[in-house]
């Protein structure tokens, strides 16, 4: 382990005793481990680690002890996240990449809690977008295929659904209708064919039934 010491800061009302100290670790090979920065006994700046082979696996900054600004995680030199954080919580964007590097998530949060509006990609088209309020689902959340066609659309109430559920055809029209409150169903689904026509024969319906189940992955 080397220790690289820096000398106290200037400040308007004269020298401030706060010495920086940079450590690093290495592994046997030479090859650098990890790099922090601290101030008195507390990690403040930026802190990277690196694999055996010099990839850097994770980039993060403290502040006074906390996790504070960007949290980088990393796959063979590439990166695979980027988290925000401030005193310690994860607060604001997080961003997932795959392994090609495109974007596959962001989600927002609030003192760790999922807050505001997620978006999840599949190779670069939104699949995804959902509302979250202090850790649980609220309000819209809409599905869609991997070229982009709306196939769900539900809204929640404190992490229940709560309101009419609507899934559709790939031409746009309506397949289904179920009516929910407090996560349960209320009364009888309505279903329709591909022109939007109510569907009443029972044979019929038992076929739309079966394609509603696939959508829900049943």
């Amino acid at each position: 382990m080397v220790e690289l010491m820096f000398q106290c800061l200037p400040r308007r009302s004269g020298w401030v005793s706060m010495e920086i100290r940079v450590i690093e670790e290495f592994y046997i090979n030479k090859q650098i481990k990890q790099r922090s920065h601290m101030k008195g006994s507390k990690l403040d700046g930026i802190c990277e680690f690196y694999d055996m082979d010099g990839n850097l696996e994770q980039r993060v900054n403290f502040k006074e002890g906390n996790l504070d600004g960007f949290l980088e995680t990393y796959i063979k030199g590439e990166l695979s996240s980027k988290r925000s954080f401030k005193e310690g919580y994860l607060d604001g964007p997080t961003e997932l990449f795959d392994e090609t590097g495109t974007l596959s998530a962001t989600i927002n949060f609030k003192r760790d809690l999922r807050n505001g509006v997620s978006r999840f990609w599949n190779k670069g088209q939104c699949v995804r977008e959902a509302n979250y309020k202090d850790g649980l689902l609220e309000g819209l959340t809409e599905d869609f295929t991997a070229d982009g066609i709306l196939i769900q659309r539900a809204t929640y109430l404190r992490g229940q659904l709560d309101g009419v559920i609507f899934r559709f055809w790939l031409n746009g029209n309506i397949m289904e209708e179920t009516d929910y409150s407090n996560g349960e169903v209320v009364g009888e689904s309505r279903l329709y064919d591909e022109r939007g026509k109510r569907i009443s024969d029972k044979k019929e319906k038992n076929m739309v039934g079966t394609l509603t189940k696939v959508f829900r992955g049943e």
